[in-house]
């Protein structure tokens, strides 16, 4: 009987503990709108998040998402809102520009800022 509870508590600790999958994971590549503001004009392109930059060093963009901003379940399409700039004081904008990360996509002269990043969007499956 012993034996059974200890099972039982394992297989419960395991399905209720904070150590488990994503929600969400990107299964193609992850895209954004790159867009350039003129006076009277803006240009936006689609481009492929390639890599982050955070405090100088790179990494591949994040492919597990707890959270997403919405989910298209009859396409496996999900968008993540990366900007949130709406809203905060002179201090939250700097603290947020000193310590957000830059998205970048590859040309051909190597890797580029996305400028006006908002959304990223990637086909999705659940995690279950």
């Amino acid at each position: 009987m012993q034996g059974v509870r200890a099972v039982i508590a394992c297989v419960l600790s395991v399905a209720i503990s904070g150590v488990a999958y994503a929600d969400f994971v990107a299964v193609g590549p992850i895209t954004s709108s790159s867009c350039s503001n003129y006076i009277l004009f803006g240009s936006c392109k689609t481009v492929t998040v390639d890599a982050v930059e955070v405090d100088g060093k790179l990494y591949e963009p994040r492919r597990h998402f707890q959270e997403v901003t919405s989910y298209d379940e009859e396409k496996n399409k999900c968008s993540v809102r990366v900007s949130r700039s709406t809203g905060l004081s002179m201090t939250g904008a700097v603290a947020k520009a000193l310590t957000a990360p830059t998205f970048l996509t590859k040309t051909s002269s190597g890797l580029e800022k996305i400028e006006n990043i908002e959304y990223m969007s990637f086909k999705c499956r659940r995690a279950y």
